[in-house]
């Protein structure tokens, strides 16, 4: 009875391990000349300033720093279906915090494709090294 226990934990632990898979796929040449990252963003700028109205304390008093402009981007995923395309930006924004001060730069990475901000990370916090869930904005 007890080997028989074993012998189902190592199959059951096998399983779980088979279905949890670490590999990402990376596209390649042709996959990123092929790939569909929507229309350029030409307006970027007004689209950053009024995602971030709606989620800044004080969005008039915001501050926006447009590291350069944005580029063809993939995140990663486990196949090439599932791989999101889409242009990225990073904006660097300091606004002031409910003190009325200012609270210092924040760096940001905006993801857009075809004119919509799909996602936007605050790197700032991230690095951070605290656990946040504010990481999102």
């Amino acid at each position: 009875m007890k080997s028989l226990k074993i012998t189902f934990s190592i199959l059951f632990i096998s399983f779980l391990s088979a279905c949890v898979s670490t590999d990402v796929y990376i596209p390649n040449s042709s996959d990123m000349k092929n790939a569909d990252y929507g229309s350029y963003p030409s307006n970027y700028q007004e689209l950053v300033k009024s995602y971030m109205q709606r989620r800044l304390k004080d969005p008039e008093s915001a501050k926006y720093r447009f590291k350069g402009k944005p580029i063809k981007w993939y995140e990663p995923s486990q196949t090439l279906a599932t791989t999101v395309f889409n242009y990225q930006l990073t904006v660097f924004i300091n606004a002031k915090n409910s003190y009325g001060g200012y609270a210092g730069e924040s760096e940001y990475r905006f993801s857009i494709k075809n004119g919509v901000i799909t996602k936007c990370s605050d790197i700032t916090e991230a690095s951070s090294g605290r656990i946040s869930s504010n990481w999102q904005c």
